[in-house]
């Protein structure tokens, strides 16, 4: 059998299955106990999340508890513009 006769299967993926607290607007204790009694593994949280928490420790205490991953941080939106450019930047990395 030569080389080109092996079948080519598909690499394993890694997809992170989670549902936006959003909706919950901005109770994002309530969005992870709701989450995950819905049964999703995963929640997307946004930048508001970071003023909510004291650390990220107190948040992944709290994600642990209800068994969800955190799977995404809005950060917030973008300004184009250049003159805020790296200010956008370091607030952006800050959030992350």
């Amino acid at each position: 059998m030569s080389y080109f006769d092996t079948p080519i299967t598909p690499a394993p993926g890694e997809i992170h299955l989670g549902y936006a607290s959003i909706t919950w607007n901005g109770d994002d204790r309530q969005a992870i106990e709701d989450i995950a009694a819905l049964g999703f593994p995963g929640i997307q949280l946004r930048s508001n999340v970071l003023k909510e928490f004291a650390s990220a420790a107190e948040l992944r205490a709290l994600l642990e508890k209800h068994q969800l991953k955190m799977v995404a941080l809005s950060s917030g939106g973008v300004r184009i513009d250049p003159a805020v450019e790296s200010e956008e930047i370091a607030r952006h990395t800050a959030n992350a």
